[in-house]
């Protein structure tokens, strides 16, 4: 399963944007985009913090398709949790590409 080059920047609990993948190089010539779904899980929590028992419900408002970068917004994560972030791209020959990586929620003390 292909992940990003690098994860998203960590963020804090007040954080609010909308994160963009790209599956440019992924995605065969010829073919485009025609859905994504985004999940958010949780992929490790720090020593003294709360997993965050909703991560689903971080994910805010519909996943943006231009071209071949798909977005979504993420919002209200919880301190301490470092989320897996997961796209699956459908392509116009109906095969599935899915992309990952990881955002981080910092402590804000």
């Amino acid at each position: 399963m292909p992940r990003t080059l690098r994860d998203f920047p960590a963020t804090t609990h007040d954080g609010n944007a909308v994160y963009p993948l790209d599956f440019t190089g992924l995605v065969p010539t010829g073919l485009t985009l025609t859905s994504c779904v985004w999940t958010l899980s949780i992929h490790d929590v720090w020593p003294g913090f709360t997993t965050d028992p909703t991560p689903a419900s971080r994910l805010s408002g519909a996943v943006g398709i231009a071209g071949l970068v798909t977005n979504q917004r993420i919002a209200g994560l919880l301190a301490g949790n470092v989320y897996l972030v997961m796209a699956e791209a459908t392509l116009s020959d109906a095969s599935v590409v899915p992309l990952w990586t990881t955002l981080t929620c910092l402590n804000p003390t």
